[in-house]
């Protein structure tokens, strides 16, 4: 619903003449919150990515002092009146804002405005007026910071109601603050107390640690202060100080973290609370709720039974705790002992079963009765942590034999998967297609075997011509396990005019989606096929068919997501025309080059560069760094000092992700008065599109602490000033972490435990701060682990925590959201799986017999059994763990042979297994001999499933030859899909062979061939047909080398010389690794240069010793995004402006005249 009346507009000139100057330059009082537009952008484009429709925009006249802006181009963010809130006029004002914004050039009408900003009871009536018209995202994104600052520094100004309304504005501010940011006020009313704590429980369920300790630390002292009469603060203990004084050097708009908003407000002295004070009373658990769940271990312990089982019992808890709320083993397995205890029988505990939320995921023997386990198991559908898995199979198993399967149904939901394969089929029909279709059961995740045996179950009794594409797409996430003759019934006509079943396509293998266009292309040409398509099919439009449409505008193309390849060739075909529509990109952003990134205008270069870190999902760093380059140039030839004389406001229009590209010689200048926005800009940053080692992060770094110390000692800085680092705080080297106070290193340590791993030169001073605060690492507690994060993954501590169940649940915790993991880690976390305790240890036998359950958990770490401990697997737990060891992809060739004797001797011979075997037993089908993979049932529908496994050259032209018998297939007759099924089998045909290939059907299907990895001959026979199709590598575009993938690995020294530097940073990362040193040693430097930070990241040990030093240090500029480095590497420093050459020469010129004049 779109917002109307005057009072609403009244609401948007209040907050928008607080941005900027005054007719004729007059500065405005500085009402608006430090980094005001930035803050308002970012929350409105968030609304914009959660796919909220942004107001139309009418044309309005000029801002006064700014220049028109573009019609087709306008972004809410840009420090303009106009550009500022335009999209808001249009959706307050009834006639859409054009006489109202005619006030605006009467310079009487903006002091009599600025004036009304101090009325705050109007500007919350706003507010509510806002609310009562249900406004629509935008509305509340653009006034959230300015709420939120009126909540914080004159919230006891305003009613109950009007405070509530406030609240309800500034909440996604809130949302998005970062911990450093968060300020509470420190004195508040009893009333305000329960509707702010009402919107800060939101904070404990989504954000981080650092935010859920602020708001604890804020509500026990406000439950001190209003319960109890006492203080918890130091500072509060004495009549309040008078305001503080704002440092000139932290710049005229920031308020410093620890400072209190409300310093000048006058309170009874408070006296100080006694160190046992057991706050956790029932209001405050009301007020706490999910951050109940995060108080210390201590005020945990103070909670008495009684108190916590009335709160938990409370009507008043009716929701409980909240499921999306991320907790620690340690503290869930706390409050789950607290809460068992207060029910005497499972009956009375199963009436609160619901309430438990999250905590829920830490039961480890729950009661089996069926009222309890029934109740139990909806409420692990949100659980993450490994041993919630677990009990969900034995929930599963347990309800099962308890009674009908079919009743149980609705309870087992995304877990369906856990079904024994017996229960499973003896579903009925109608209710396994009841469950496929339901949205609310999410993507059950099948194992290849069990997508099979759903399509055999519902469909498999149908001739393959008589499956309907609408019964086809009913299948849902059991899609891709459908045969391959069934998806040419598929009507894609009527597929994309159903948004439901357009959206199940997803669930398609790649080769099914080609058959799918395939189809398709019977119906519509080219260009109707690129422009009709949408979801998840897009990406399946191969070059061919996008090169062959005619397209003739950005339109046509425009909303909808695109792949890499497909985006750098779109890119280049409406570069020239639309190169001023940057935000209707999108995903098209992906195919900007740096080359066209040059080619923008200085004028255009800021409207450029905001637009696109708008977006930043589509960019890659090495675009970052060339958009913040060509922003950097224009803005210094418009001055040459710009930077080190940088305004505020200056500084807020450019994109804070730009900032990370600033040379450490730049940062270094900035000056002092821009430090509070500066902390502000870089609080929010998301630095994922920043190279790890890049040198502009340590730089920031250092002047973020100089903004911060100012002029105090690196000790003096509390966690608030610390935590307002953002993500900066994860670059704090452990020596400057030495010099802060005890307390102040365990809080920012749990910070930096949430970041990416350490570099691993710190890893050994990091160590060393841990063990001194926390003692040795076998001493180590589960509260210890976890608080510390992925600290404790370090190689100094790892190996020396004990093998206990509970230091075994808090390092999966902590490996749960890690991406690498080191051997060292990985041999840990097989150790604490095998040997739960030292005495096991001492008991060890030479060999282990893997167990059931030890192999479920273990996944790919399996690969650490020894040979013999492999073949020790009985029959049964073979059976039971069969799909999880063929999932393991890194088996040695020892460890696949006793798995093999194993197989065999619980499935039988090989000649008698059948298809359904072999896709239980997944990569151990790579022990077989070339002679026995000829006996299996292998059929070019399945072998995709198996294609990443450890397969030799011999193997896969055996699996070839026996499929290619079995389906019939010959290598003329295959089409697209059929070479795309094939993956990693494709590599088996001959060299004859490849010489019967269809080439527009090679053609179609490159962007799955390019993914596999074939020997150096086969994959120089594919480069030679490439160069037939497509002519010789020196012409071939930045879209098709990105397409070719692992093909390019055969391109010789000669023809890697030959290919453009633009191209370099779009070979796939996976190639990268396979070229031969010897090849990589013909790289020039400018090509080095251009492969981007991640790329370059890639290269090997190997390769990089076939470099020269010259080539090394291009090779570490392009690893690290360092512009300055690879600017001298290309033959000097920095390009100078015309009027950085004046200035340069000034000096010559007249020491040049002092000498004709002598």
């Amino acid at each position: 619903m779109v917002p109307k009346g005057g009072t609403l507009f009244l609401l948007l000139i209040l907050v928008c003449h607080s941005l900027g100057k005054l007719k004729g330059g007059k500065k405005r009082p500085d009402l608006s919150p430090p980094g005001f537009m930035d803050k308002a952008t970012k929350l409105m484009l968030h609304c914009r990515d959660m796919g909220y429709t942004p107001p139309m925009m009418p044309p309005m006249v000029d801002a006064p002092g700014d220049s028109k802006v573009p019609d087709e181009d306008r972004r809410p963010g840009n420090n303009t009146f106009l550009s500022s809130f335009e999209s808001f006029l249009s959706s307050i004002a009834p006639d859409g804002g054009k006489e109202d914004s005619r006030l605006m050039s009467d310079e009487s009408a903006q002091m009599d405005i600025v004036k009304k900003m101090s009325n705050f009871t109007l500007f919350a009536s706003s507010i509510k007026e806002l609310q009562k018209e249900n406004s629509t995202c935008y509305s509340r994104a653009f006034a959230s910071p300015m709420c939120w600052k009126m909540v914080i520094k004159n919230g006891k100004r305003l009613a109950l109601d009007e405070y509530e309304a406030m609240l309800w504005c500034a909440e996604p501010m809130l949302m998005a603050m970062g911990a450093g940011e968060l300020r509470l006020p420190s004195r508040i009313s009893a009333g305000q107390l329960e509707k702010l704590t009402n919107i800060l429980q939101k904070v404990c369920v989504r954000k981080s640690m650092g935010h859920k300790t602020k708001v604890l630390n804020w509500v026990k002292e406000q439950v001190a202060q209003k319960f109890f009469d006492c203080t918890l603060s130091p500072e509060k203990r004495s009549i309040p100080k008078a305001n503080p004084t704002k440092s000139a050097k932290q710049g005229p708009t920031r308020t410093p973290p620890t400072q209190d908003p409300n310093a000048g407000d006058s309170d009874p002295a408070l006296t100080p609370c006694s160190s046992d004070l057991k706050w956790l009373n029932v209001k405050a658990m009301k007020m706490l709720g999910p951050c109940l769940l995060h108080v210390s271990k201590k005020d945990a312990e103070g909670l008495t039974n009684e108190t916590l089982c009335e709160f938990f019992t409370s009507d008043e808890f009716k929701e409980g705790f909240s499921l999306e709320t991320k907790i620690t083993p340690p503290e869930g397995r706390r409050f789950l002992q607290k809460i068992s205890d207060c029910f005497q029988t499972t009956d009375s505990f199963a009436r609160y079963v619901e309430r438990l939320g999250a905590v829920a995921c830490f039961f480890k023997n729950p009661p089996k009765k069926e009222s309890f386990a029934k109740k139990l198991l909806p409420e692990l559908q949100e659980c993450e942590n490994r041993g919630s898995k677990k009990l969900k199979k034995e929930l599963i198993k347990s309800l099962i034999s308890l009674g009908n399967v079919s009743e149980i149904i609705s309870e087992i939901g995304e877990d369906m998967n856990q079904m024994p394969h017996e229960e499973l089929a003896k579903l009925p029909k109608r209710l396994l297609q009841k469950i496929l279709k339901a949205k609310d059961k999410g993507d059950i995740k099948w194992s290849p075997r069990q997508k099979r045996k759903l399509f055999q179950t519902l469909l498999g009794n149908k001739v393959d011509k008589d499956v309907t594409g609408t019964e086809l797409l009913d299948l849902q996430s059991a899609l891709s396990g459908a045969p391959r003759a069934v998806f040419k019934n598929i009507d894609i006509l009527e597929v994309l005019g159903d948004e439901d079943r357009l959206e199940t396509c997803k669930y398609m293998k790649n080769w099914q989606k080609k058959i799918v266009m395939r189809e398709a292309l019977k119906k519509l040409n080219a260009s109707e096929l690129v422009m009709k398509m949408k979801g998840p099919l897009v990406k399946s439009i191969t070059l061919g068919i996008l090169a062959k449409a005619k397209l003739n505008s950005l339109a046509e193309v425009e909303g909808k997501e695109w792949s890499l390849e497909q985006a750098l060739l779109l890119a280049r075909r409406f570069n020239a025309r639309d190169n001023k529509k940057f935000r209707r990109l999108k995903s098209i952003v992906q195919g900007i080059t740096c080359k066209m990134i040059n080619k923008v205008l200085d004028k255009d270069s800021m409207d450029f560069a905001q637009a696109l870190t708008d977006a930043p999902q589509w960019l890659s760093k090495l675009q970052l760094s060339c958009i913040a380059g060509r922003l950097f140039k224009s803005l210094e030839k418009e001055r040459p000092d710009y930077f080190s004389t940088i305004t505020e406001e200056e500084l807020d229009d450019i994109p804070t992700l730009a900032l990370f590209s600033l040379r450490p010689s730049i940062v270094k200048k900035l000056p002092n008065s821009v430090c509070g926005l500066l902390l502000d800009k870089i609080a929010g940053a998301n630095l994922t599109l920043v190279p790890k080692r890049a040198p502009s992060r340590h730089a920031l770094t250092q002047k973020a602490l100089l903004c911060l110390i100012n002029g105090k000692n690196m000790s003096a800085l509390s966690v608030d000033d610390l935590n307002s680092l953002g993500p900066l705080l994860c670059e704090v080297k452990p020596d400057q972490l030495a010099l802060m106070e005890a307390d102040v290193k365990k809080e920012i340590l749990k910070t930096i435990g949430s970041c990416p791993p350490i570099r691993p030169h710190h890893g050994e001073e990091m160590f060393k701060i841990i063990k001194e605060l926390y003692g040795d690492p076998s001493e180590f507690t589960p509260e210890i682990v976890t608080a510390l994060g992925q600290l404790v993954l370090s190689k100094f501590i790892i190996t020396a925590l004990r093998n206990t169940p509970e230091i075994k649940e808090s390092v999966t915790y902590i490996l749960d959201s890690q991406f690498e993991i080191s051997d060292a880690v990985k041999e840990k976390l097989f150790l604490l799986t095998t040997e739960s305790s030292s005495a096991q240890r001492k008991k060890r036998a030479a060999t282990r017999v893997p167990m059931e359950q030890q192999i479920l958990e273990l996944g790919e770490g399996n690969n650490l059994w020894t040979a013999g401990e492999l073949l020790q697997i009985t029959a049964a737990t073979f059976n039971a763990t069969v799909e999880t060891l063929g999932a393991v992809l890194t088996f040695s060739t020892e460890q696949l042979s006793s798995l093999k004797t194993v197989a065999i001797e619980a499935l039988g011979p090989v000649d008698s297994m059948t298809e359904d075997m072999v896709l239980q037993m997944g990569c151990i089908n790579a022990a077989f001999s070339d002679a026995e993979l000829k006996q299996l049932p292998l059929h070019l529908d399945t072998l995709d499933d198996i294609g990443q496994c450890a397969w030799n050259q011999s193997q896969i032209e055996a699996v070839w030859t026996s499929v290619a018998k079995r389906d019939d297939l010959t290598a003329a007759s295959l089409d697209e899909a059929g070479m795309s099924s094939l993956d990693t089998f494709f590599c088996g045909l001959s060299m004859e062979e490849f010489g019967q290939l269809n080439m527009d059907n090679f053609k179609e299907a490159l962007d799955s061939i390019g993914k596999i990895k074939c020997s150096l001959e086969t994959t120089e026979k594919l480069k030679d047909l490439l160069v037939s199709v497509y002519g010789e590598p020196s012409s071939w575009t930045a879209a098709y080398i990105a397409n070719l993938g692992n093909i390019l690995v055969a391109l010789t020294e000669q023809e890697w010389r030959s290919l453009s530097p633009e191209v370099f940073a779009h070979i796939k990362p996976t190639c990268i690794e396979l070229i031969p040193p010897e090849n990589i040693a013909s790289f020039s430097v400018e090509q080095l240069l251009a492969l981007g930070p991640d790329n370059a990241a890639k290269l090997t040990v190997q390769q990089r010793a076939s470099l020269t030093p010259e080539k090394l240090a291009a090779l570490e500029a392009a690893a690290t995004g360092d512009s300055e480095a690879a600017q001298r590497i290309q033959g000097g420093a920095p390009t100078l402006s015309v009027e950085g050459i004046s200035a340069f020469m000034k000096p010559f010129l007249f020491l040049l005249l002092g000498f004709l004049l002598l």
